[in-house]
C-alpha cells in the first residue's frame, strides 16, 4: 500500500469519524493532514533502501502509522508535523475533538522504483 494513499485514507477516516463534532474538528484534521501529506510527497525520492527511513506521522489531531520517507527529508516532514500541531492541532482534544489511532501493521522502509515506500513485514 502506498504511503500517500494510507495517509489520505487515515485523514478521511478521521474526518468522517469527526462528523458529529462539527466543522471545526474536521477542518483541523483536514488542514493538518494536507500539511503533512505535502511534506511527505516532497520527500519520497530514493535510490536504495538505505535512503528511506520510517517516521511517526501522528499529529496532535490524529494518530497515524509510521511512514517511509527519504532520510534526507525526514526533518522536513517532522517540521511539517510540528507546524500542523502548532497551527491546527493545538488544544484539539481539549476542544472535544476525537483523537483516533489506526491499527498499524509492522513494516519497513524500502525504495521501490525510486520512491520510498512501505513493505509490510
Amino acid at each position: 500500500m502506498k504511503l500517500k494513499a494510507l495517509t489520505v485514507l487515515t485523514t478521511i477516516v478521521l474526518a468522517v469519524a469527526c462528523s458529529s463534532c462539527g466543522d471545526n474538528c474536521e477542518e483541523r484534521v483536514f488542514k493538518a493532514g494536507n500539511l503533512v501529506d505535502a511534506a511527505i510527497a516532497a520527500n519520497k525520492s530514493c535510490r536504495v533502501d538505505a535512503d528511506c527511513v520510517l517516521i511517526d506521522l501522528s499529529t496532535d489531531c490524529y494518530g497515524a502509522c509510521s511512514g517511509s520517507v527519504a532520510a534526507s527529508g525526514a526533518d522536513e516532514v517532522r517540521d511539517a508535523i510540528n507546524e500542523a500541531n502548532h497551527k491546527h492541532c493545538s488544544g484539539y482534544v481539549d476542544d472535544g475533538c476525537p483523537f483516533r489511532t489506526p491499527e498499524c501493521l509492522a513494516a519497513e522502509a524500502v525504495c521501490k522504483a525510486g520512491t520510498c515506500d512501505l513493505e509490510v513485514s
